[in-house]
């Protein structure tokens, strides 16, 4: 990896919209499994970082995080989806920029083994804090949010001739 840029196939923000594509697809066949959601919410937050790269390749990393931020706190449902990667991956949180999400939780109908895996429908609900209830209601689900975070990334990368 000279200059530790790229990584395989993954060498744009096209390549890595496929791969954020075909995580989604996997959601879309396993909803309730949370090993695919993490997956899923990386990979499409990390998008941000890609995409900023693509539209700025001479700025500084510095430059980048200032109007990657700005664009992050001017549009909630990429708000969202930093706050969640972050949470994922971390463990806990302590920056405190991160105040969308007020918990997770798979929606489970008993007990947690109680039966086989996928016996049962258990979606996966983001809970939201009050400031983004206006935008996306008290809560949404995995499967909502994720439709909408890739209708969001669509436009924006298409309107940037990116794909």
């Amino acid at each position: 990896m000279e200059n530790n840029k790229e990584f395989l196939e993954l060498k744009n923000v096209s390549d890595y919209w496929a791969k954020t594509l075909w995580e989604y697809e996997n959601l879309q066949r396993n909803q309730n499994n949370v090993y695919v959601a993490f997956n899923f919410i990386v990979t499409v937050w990390h998008l941000t970082d890609w995409y900023f790269k693509a539209i700025n390749p001479e700025d500084t990393f510095g430059q980048q995080k200032v109007k990657m931020n700005n664009f992050v706190s001017s549009n909630p449902i990429v708000e969202i989806s930093e706050h969640l990667a972050n949470g994922a991956k971390h463990f806990e949180l302590t920056a405190k920029k991160h105040k969308s999400v007020k918990s997770t939780q798979k929606e489970r109908y008993v007990q947690k083994g109680y039966w086989e895996e996928d016996y049962t429908e258990d979606p996966i609900t983001i809970y939201l804090n009050k400031d983004f209830h206006s935008k996306f209601g008290e809560s949404v689900k995995l499967q909502e949010y994720s439709k909408n975070l890739i209708e969001f990334w669509n436009q924006i990368l298409k309107s940037a001739d990116l794909i």
